[in-house]
């Protein structure tokens, strides 16, 4: 019914962003999705829908390996709570250590219609 984004994410740095989208839907969609394709098709519109397809295949990252930007994993951790459609989205300041472009993206993609 709701999902809820941590200001600080817990994302692995040695994932990629497609492998972080898809490990999150093999273990929030289990009994829901059965069907691969299916849970693949929903983490492509999560991809879309965040923009962040240009990155889908670029590591997380840390502070030790380069990786996205912040606002990018700001995005993937949107996302990760997309993948299960919630109809409410609580998000725990998700422009916080943000530049405005970033912020602006962010909350432009976040005002959307997923439909």
């Amino acid at each position: 019914m709701s999902g809820y984004v941590l200001q600080d994410d817990v994302l692995h740095a040695e994932l990629t962003v497609l492998e972080t989208l898809s490990c999150h839907a093999q273990l929030r969609l289990a009994g829901k999705v059965d069907d691969p394709a299916e849970r693949a098709d929903i983490i492509d519109e999560v991809i879309e829908y965040m923009d962040i397809g240009h990155i889908k295949d670029v590591i997380i990252g840390d502070s030790r390996r380069k990786g996205i930007s912040g606002g990018e994993r700001k995005r993937v951790c949107i996302g990760v709570e997309l993948l299960t459609r919630q109809k409410l989205l609580f998000l725990d300041e998700p422009t916080s250590g943000l530049d405005s472009s970033t912020a602006l993206k962010i909350i432009s993609v976040l005002k959307k219609d997923p439909d």
